[in-house]
């Protein structure tokens, strides 16, 4: 990644302030952009959760038999640990 994208991706991305930005060293760049992956991803995955439970609630009452959410909608990270 260039520096210049590392600059969009710092003040874009993760909301700092130029000046900010440059007081990072690259380690600690590296490690504030994992922990947006991270923060962002597990907000994904409840967003997901969320809509996957909606999803349940309106289609059940349709359904002969019970199943669960896991069933329905079936997510990525349902088989990780």
């Amino acid at each position: 990644m260039s520096v210049a994208e590392m600059i969009g991706v710092g003040v874009g991305r993760l909301g700092m302030s130029f000046d900010d930005f440059c007081l990072l060293t690259p380690a600690e760049f590296e490690e504030s952009l994992k922990s947006w992956h991270t923060y962002e991803d597990a907000k994904q995955r409840s967003d997901w959760e969320r809509m996957r439970i909606l999803a349940l609630v309106t289609v059940q009452p349709h359904l002969q038999s019970k199943i669960t959410a896991r069933e329905l909608l079936p997510l990525p990270w349902d088989g990780m640990g």
